[in-house]
């Protein structure tokens, strides 16, 4: 044990020191132990075995698979990225029967996920595709509501992907329940009223350039890890709790009363950057 933790210090250091990774080498390493932490019983499995007079070369094999287990840690998927395995990959093209203007809701149920969400050019569908490692991903849809749900847990390759095109002639609202969730959003048309995102690890990255009045962004995760940008000058309301804070605001007005936009949420580490731009 004590073998594998320094190693794992000084690969943490070299990484750190040579390839500046920031939030994202501690997002890879929560993600990872997420996927993988049943290995820890693994090791405590052969740890006691190994007092065993017979079995006591279950402590190098112990060691071994610790080093191992540290290099998924900080390396993976970067380290050996077989995305070939996902295998299941399939369309999106999804009518909306509700008519223009409705409020569509978009609820994500999974173990891990990629969203990409962007403008689309279809007036009535959602277009787009699933990318899954499981076979047990399906979409439901029902009046204005499509649910899309996976089963799979472990996952070797890259995150679960799914990519949406929207259609502008709706307003729609955004549910994501997910252990570790990748989000990029670039919306300069499509209008969301509302986005919750409940997740271990939360990243986002969103382009919000058309705000319902008042769109509400509400966060909750361990670790989240936020770039939003919004029309300068757009008013805004933060509530947001976090052990270890880091946020930068720049040209947009905090406005209590009657803001456009209302962020709530809460996070064990918090790194949040609100911009405003034409």
């Amino acid at each position: 044990m004590k073998i594998a933790f320094g190693i794992f210090i000084i690969l943490l250091g070299v990484i750190i020191l040579f390839f500046n990774p920031g939030w994202g080498l501690l997002e890879r390493i929560f993600e990872n132990f997420a996927t993988a932490w049943p290995m820890i019983l693994i090791f405590l499995g052969l740890a006691i075995l190994s007092q065993v007079k017979r079995l006591r070369w279950l402590k190098i094999l112990n060691t071994i698979l610790m080093v191992l287990f540290i290099v998924y840690l900080l390396l993976w998927p970067d380290l050996l990225n077989f995305g070939n395995l996902n295998l299941y990959k399939s369309g999106i093209d999804l009518p909306i029967d509700v008519p223009v203007g409705s409020t569509v809701k978009l609820i994500f149920l999974t173990s891990s996920l990629n969203l990409k969400i962007n403008d689309g050019e279809s007036s009535t569908s959602l277009i787009g595709y699933y990318s899954f490692n499981s076979k047990y991903f399906e979409v439901i849809s029902r009046e204005n509501e499509f649910i899309f749900q996976s089963s799979k847990g472990f996952n070797l390759g890259r995150k679960n992907e799914i990519e949406l095109n929207l259609p502008e002639n709706y307003k729609y609202e955004i549910i994501i329940k997910s252990g570790t969730s990748g989000l990029k959003f670039d919306l300069k048309r499509v209008m969301m009223e509302k986005l919750e995102i409940e997740s271990g690890i939360a990243s986002l990255n969103m382009k919000l350039k058309r705000l319902a009045f008042p769109t509400s962004i509400k966060i909750k995760a361990g670790i989240t890890n936020a770039n939003i940008e919004f029309p300068e000058s757009t008013k805004y309301s933060l509530d947001f709790d976090g052990a270890i804070r880091n946020v930068k605001i720049s040209n947009l007005i905090e406005e209590k009363e009657s803001p456009d936009v209302v962020l709530i949420g809460e996070s064990g580490i918090l790194n949040l950057k609100l911009v405003g731009k034409d």
